[in-house]
């Protein structure tokens, strides 16, 4: 790929395994990421959504199958094609590359083959990944809402039943029963906190990597109707754009991470403040007379 886009070519005399190989890998790696993705998703949303069922999930033998799942699909869209079964890649005679190009008039085997790539490794994951999310978002902003109700009619009713009271002890019972229930509540809190942050994350890795792909998918889905020169060599520069996708996750859980938000709110209030910076100017202490005698 590298060669043909500084223009030494043809990169192979012909279609040989090596050049199979060299468009699988990335596609192959490509699949998992998506696969993982949606695992990720599901996953966040049985965790926010239906906590009672996140226990089946953190089995030893259930994250040892969806695993396994998720590395080994992907070789179903890689591994045959690899040996010319299945669609198959086609080979640019003007580039000597082999790529994921595929058009309708090449046979029932490279047309299902397309159909079925992106009914199950575009279509039908993103679907699943929108779906997830969107109900992490109603079940947070519902939970949200439980929260502001059962306050005001614990409010409410405090204010009820304790009207002759005196005040010092309605302030010592209110802080006797908040005491109580947020002791009980506050690890359940932090843990949910804790899953929404990380579904935020995730979601942000998700919507990095759909602005990445979709450019490419475009055009492969152009190309499978009509294709020319032009729009091969575009959807060749355009797998390079997809690489974006995987290489901007470090930095987004970088960003997104609790020590690095911490580390910027500390240099911002050490450094700047009433948008002129701070210098810590340590007095020079003088010497008195007598010691310099």
């Amino acid at each position: 790929m590298r060669r043909a886009s500084i223009g030494e070519i043809p990169v192979y005399p012909g279609p040989t395994i090596s050049c199979r190989i060299e468009v699988a890998l990335p596609l192959y790696f490509g699949i998992v990421n998506i696969y993982c993705m949606t695992v990720l998703a599901i996953t966040r949303y049985t965790a926010i959504v239906k906590p009672q069922r996140m226990a089946t999930l953190r089995r030893r033998h259930g994250i040892f199958i969806i695993s396994l799942l998720t590395w080994l699909l992907p070789l179903i869209f890689t591994l045959p094609q690899i040996f010319g079964y299945w669609g198959g890649f086609s080979y640019i005679h003007n580039l000597g590359i082999c790529l994921g190009v595929f058009h309708y008039n090449q046979g029932f085997e490279t047309g299902s083959y397309y159909i079925c790539l992106v009914l199950f490794v575009v279509q039908f994951p993103t679907l699943i990944i929108g779906w997830c999310y969107y109900q992490i978002y109603l079940e947070v902003k519902n939970s949200r809402l439980r929260i502001s109700q059962f306050r005001s009619s614990i409010d409410a009713n405090d204010s009820s039943v304790t009207t002759n009271v005196p005040i010092h002890k309605r302030l010592l019972n209110s802080q006797a029963g908040n005491t109580n229930r947020s002791s009980t509540k506050r690890r359940d809190h932090d843990n949910r906190k804790a899953e929404i942050a990380i579904a935020k994350t995730l979601l942000i890795v998700f919507i990095t990597f759909q602005i990445a792909f979709m450019p490419y998918s475009i055009v492969s889905f152009i190309n499978f109707f009509t294709y020319t020169a032009g729009t091969v060599q575009l959807q060749l520069g355009l797998l390079f754009v997809t690489y974006i996708g995987n290489v901007a996750n470090p930095y987004i859980f970088l960003v997104r991470s609790e020590k690095f938000q911490k580390f910027c709110r500390w240099r911002k209030a050490n450094c700047c403040q009433n948008g002129s910076l701070r210098v810590k100017v340590t007095p020079v202490r003088t010497i008195s007379s007598s010691v310099q005698s």
